[in-house]
């Protein structure tokens, strides 16, 4: 039996989502295994690496020690070129709050010298699989898992009151939040339906590295969007009340900025998460959405006001609508990104090292 290590983050809990929905997650179904690295520190034959791992550190380990590292990058820094301050002072940053062990300025240019010397780099975004290729000694591509829990799905597609809408979205509170985007989206529209939209997230968040600067997510969505707070239900993110507001919801969306930031390289885990429960969505024209729309043969993602707020429309007005696309997503899930293929794309792969 070959051992294995994983590498969490010093501030996440398995419960976080980079880590519940990828190697763990396998480990658990599969019957494999692993040390804890942050409570053992002790190196073993496989060392798995999460993204929030020292890459500073790893990187030194793999050059000194006779070790194998499998990097799961599925963070994509490496397609960014739009970078921020914050961006910019990553590698700083994180050597300072003692998130690194070495100070190395240009976090892109570390994440990148790990991806070369790893034995096998994880990603989830096809466009990161692609620009990896030729830079590492093996990479794939591999999906999110599903929700742990008995996914309940929606199957009531009728409005839930006459000119009521009820929109979800799901999302850390760290990350991109969509406030002032679904303002520039609905007003020109909010007196055609009363428009409620429920927020699973986290109700209070660090805006830094997880740590710094605690934020309260009414607070911050009061002085982001003052138009339309009041619209506005928030939910404390566990995975049982992800599922139970989504299915109550008549579809969900995705607005995202173009900015060619990690917001625009997401890859497009969230849609699947939505399609797994049969939930029709509109989103954001990234990359990673545009792809799988265009494989289920649907037209639902745009990043023109006017055509998100036809889509808002369309989907308002017909519950057809509404049933078809949240059924055409679903099978297209249940074909492509079943647990038991994500299983084997995790097993192949470990064989292949």
């Amino acid at each position: 039996m070959r051992e294995f290590s994983y590498v969490r983050g010093k501030k996440q809990s398995y419960d976080h989502p980079a880590h519940k929905r990828r190697f763990p997650r396998y480990a658990s179904r599969n019957g494999i295994n692993f040390e804890d690295y942050l409570t053992k520190k002790t190196l073993s034959e496989i060392n798995v690496l999460s993204p929030a791992s020292d890459i500073t550190f790893w990187k030194r380990q793999k050059i000194k020690n006779s070790i194998k590292i499998v990097f799961d990058a599925n963070d994509p820094f490496l397609m960014v070129n739009n970078f921020s301050v914050k961006d910019k002072l990553r590698g700083l940053f994180k050597y300072l709050s003692g998130n690194h062990k070495y100070l190395d300025f240009n976090y892109r240019k570390s994440y990148l010298e790990l991806c070369n010397i790893a034995d096998l780099v994880v990603v989830g975004h096809k466009s990161q699989y692609d620009f990896l290729q030729n830079k590492s000694k093996k990479v794939c591509l591999i999906p999110d898992y599903g929700l742990d829990i008995q996914i309940r799905n929606k199957k009531n597609f009728n409005l839930s009151e006459n000119k009521t809408i009820n929109i979800f979205w799901e999302g850390l509170g760290s990350s991109f939040l969509p406030f002032k985007l679904i303002e520039k989206i609905f007003e020109p529209i909010n007196d055609k339906y009363n428009f409620l939209f429920h927020f699973v997230t986290d109700l209070s968040f660090y805006k830094y590295g997880d740590q710094f600067v605690k934020k309260n997510i009414i607070e911050v969505s009061k002085n982001i969007s003052p138009k339309f707070y009041k619209q506005f239900r928030f939910y404390q993110f566990s995975e049982y009340m992800m599922n139970k507001i989504a299915i109550a919801c008549d579809f969900g969306i995705i607005p995202l900025p173009i900015d060619n930031s990690l917001n625009y390289w997401k890859p497009e885990n969230k849609l699947i998460h939505m399609w797994r429960m049969c939930l029709p969505v509109i989103t954001s024209k990234i990359p990673s959405y545009d792809m799988v729309m265009k494989d289920t043969n649907q037209d639902l993602c745009t990043n023109d006001y006017d055509k998100w707020r036809d889509l808002v429309l369309a989907f308002s007005n017909s519950e057809s609508l509404r049933k078809k696309s949240g059924l055409i997503g679903y099978n297209h899930v249940n074909k492509f990104y079943s647990n038991s293929k994500i299983d084997l794309l995790w097993e192949t792969n470990f064989l292949e090292i």
